[in-house]
């Protein structure tokens, strides 16, 4: 009784604080004029604390003030987010429910159908006023302020109606496939009207698919493809029309997707080479309609999709998929400029140049003149190039992430597609097309430089601008010129762009030099020492020893214009090794010439006396000239002679040969003592310096 009588006094406590700010509120509520004048409700329990009468007079709250108080109650109460168990069990209850209707209207009809109870047109004439009787009876319960209910009968009477007229169609032959498509498409008519009018998308997403499935429904395996697409543009144009007035955007992506599937099952199965002309007039309409749309993501797949398209309607004919698949290509340049998107230009380009490069692998027949075919792709290169100095000379925009990315997408792609046209029968002339775009990308360099300035806004376009004309630059030696030309003329160029960027102390020139000297280094050793000289070649006096002689000077010459740190050291060190690598070589032809079955033997002596000289001479440079690194690389090379004569030469050489190695290894060993014995305090003094 104890417990029974807590719980009543909490409950009666409860309920007189609830009453309490109920009388607080009315009083607000009156004051501002919102509710007509009464006296407060009466609490008799003895419980409750006395309630004040409403202030008058001046005692009065101010209705500015009260005003304030039960707008935001207002607001608040908009803002808050309904309840789960609302949220659930009225609004997705409902669409469950709906569709649990219809699986048993479905199962109910294959009952009468196992049992024969009802003939066809009985069946159909059945689901039809099923349907219908759904939609008036969803309107009557969206007008009696049930409105989420209704809108899920009335989706119901809709896909009844989708799933009566299909089966009037397909399963039982009632109507012939004309009236079937009509009677359908009036059913999304009907659904999309009903969205709009309840406000809602569901219903306008079940009417949309309906309306896609309804061609696939009622296939009679006729090819109409200008019937079909004209169809579907249709209601791509209703779904993006929905998408802009209602702001139910992810319709655009539904009739993207839609829209890509019906083409591919109709061009997998029906398309033949008589229909190109219909293919692309609706793949330029489909591509002109999803322009319209308001999300960017929809003018990038209508780029891509619609070049693609192109692609798969002209496999076979060079000249129209070129020039309808420019004027696409430009529209979607037009339109990026139009709405200040860059990422669509930078799409526009990739589509263009990826999908020419696969169609171009899949060209099963001759292209056209190649005259004609470098000309369609040096206009769609010089559109693509053009926008940049476009947004930057004429817009006055600065350059972002896409503008960069096209600029240098645009000049690999375009660079491969000619040079896969020209190498057959222009091969003679490529280096100079290559250098003239070497020349167009140096003149955009220079136009970015005086349009944006040297600050951080025009730098990185300028500079990305400059590289891509070196990069050009630099393809253009190995493409014009062969052999060992090729190695000289890298080593050359680095060593010039390294004098350029140090005298313009520019560190990102000075970096593309020593990058270009790496691919002469890399060429050098990969190809040329491996390259088969003439028979009976000069020693020393041939071209392979001339082009060592001449890297080795282009490396030593960049290294003292670099000065001091790491990237001197390496660049110095790779001379030496170029310089090296020619000297053994040259010691093995010579080998090969003079030795009479012992040329292993007189190759490897050779290679341990070149190598005790060439230390010999460094450790003497390094004395004279007081370079630390020339006597360290002497001493280095002394530790290699020295390894290789007792762990090498002392296993594989033959007696006489051995005398010869080791005789003149120690010579040359005792004599590097002497130098170091001579000029100990010379070699101190330096030491000392050099740390100071």
């Amino acid at each position: 009784m104890d417990a029974l009588t807590e719980a009543i006094v909490r409950l009666l406590r409860r309920q007189e604080e609830t009453e309490q700010r109920l009388v607080r509120i009315e009083v607000a509520l009156r004051a501002a004029g919102l509710l007509g004048e009464a006296s407060p409700p009466v609490v008799d329990s003895p419980l409750a604390p006395p309630v004040a009468a409403a202030p008058v007079g001046p005692q009065a709250p101010e209705p500015a003030a009260v005003e304030a108080v039960v707008s935001q109650a207002q607001l608040e109460a908009t803002e808050a987010p309904q309840e789960l168990e609302t949220e659930f069990g009225l609004t997705w209850v409902s669409r469950i429910g709906a569709v649990t209707l219809l699986f048993c209207a479905a199962f109910l009809f294959k009952y009468a159908i196992e049992e024969q109870w009802i003939g066809p047109g009985a069946r159909v004439a059945l689901g039809v006023l099923a349907g219908v009787a759904a939609l008036g009876w969803g309107e009557r319960l969206w007008r009696g302020r049930h409105a989420v209910y209704g809108q899920a009968v009335s989706g119901l009477g809709i896909a009844v109606l989708y799933v009566s007229l299909y089966a009037s169609f397909g399963l039982y032959h009632l109507l012939p496939a004309g009236a079937a498509f009509v009677l359908m498409a009036v059913v999304t008519a009907v659904a999309i009207w009903l969205a709009l009018r309840y406000g809602t998308a569901a219903m306008a997403a079940l009417g949309l698919l309906g309306g896609y499935l309804t061609p696939g429904l009622l296939s009679t395996g006729e090819n109409r493809a200008a019937l079909l697409f004209a169809y579907v543009l249709v209601l791509d144009a209703g779904a993006l029309w929905l998408a802009r007035t209602r702001n139910w955007v992810k319709f655009e992506a539904f009739a993207v997707v839609a829209t890509v599937v019906i083409w591919g099952a109709w061009f997998s199965s029906y398309f033949t080479p008589d229909q190109q002309t219909v293919v692309t007039v609706f793949v330029v309409l489909f591509y002109a309609l999803f322009l319209m749309g308001r999300k960017p993501s929809t003018w990038v797949a209508a780029q891509l999709l619609a070049v693609v398209g192109l692609a798969l309607a002209w496999p076979t004919n060079p000249g129209p998929y070129l020039v309808v698949t420019l004027a696409v290509s430009l529209a979607g340049l037009v339109w990026a400029d139009s709405k200040e998107y860059s990422g669509l230009a930078l799409a526009s380009g990739f589509a263009f140049w990826l999908v020419y490069g696969a169609w171009y692998i899949g060209l099963k027949v001759d292209p056209i003149p190649v005259g004609q075919m470098f000309g369609l792709l040096t206009l769609v290169f010089l559109c693509f190039f053009a926008w940049m100095p476009w947004q930057v000379v004429v817009r006055k925009r600065s350059c972002d992430k896409a503008d960069l990315v096209l600029v240098s997408a645009n000049a690999i792609a375009y660079y491969t597609a000619c040079y896969t046209l020209l190498t057959s029968g222009y091969h003679g002339r490529l280096g100079v097309f290559t250098a003239a775009m070497a020349c167009l990308y140096f003149g955009l360099g220079e136009l970015l430089r005086r349009k944006l300035g040297e600050d951080e806004r025009g730098t990185v376009p300028r500079l990305l601008a400059n590289g891509i004309g070196v990069a050009l630059l630099t393809l253009a030696i190995p493409v014009q010129f062969a052999g060992y030309g090729v190695t000289i003329s890298w080593a050359a160029e680095g060593a010039a762009l390294i004098w350029i960027g140090r005298r313009t102390r520019t560190a990102r020139i000075s970096f593309l030099g020593l990058a270009v000297l790496g691919l002469g280094f890399l060429r050098f050793w990969s190809v040329d020492v491996w390259r088969v000289l003439p028979e009976g070649h000069l020693l020393v006096a041939n071209t392979r020893f001339v082009t060592c002689v001449a890297a080795m000077a282009a490396f030593w010459a960049a290294a003292r214009w670099i000065g001091r740190g790491r990237a001197a050291l390496i660049t110095y060190l790779a001379g030496h090794a170029i310089l090296f690598g020619g000297l053994v070589f040259e010691i093995s032809d010579w080998a090969a010439r003079f030795a009479a079955g012992t040329v292993r033997n007189l190759e490897s002596a050779g290679i341990s006396v070149l190598m005790a000289v060439y230390a010999m001479a460094l450790i003497l440079a390094g004395v004279v000239t007081g370079t630390r690194v020339n006597r360290i690389l002497g001493l280095l090379l002394i530790g290699a002679v020295i390894g290789k004569l007792y762990l090498a030469d002392v296993f594989i050489l033959s007696l006489a040969y051995r005398i010869v190695a080791f005789g003149v290894g120690g010579v040359l060993l005792m004599g590097t003592s002497y130098v170091y014995s001579r000029h100990r305090e010379k070699i101190r003094a330096l030491w000392r310096e050099q740390t100071e």
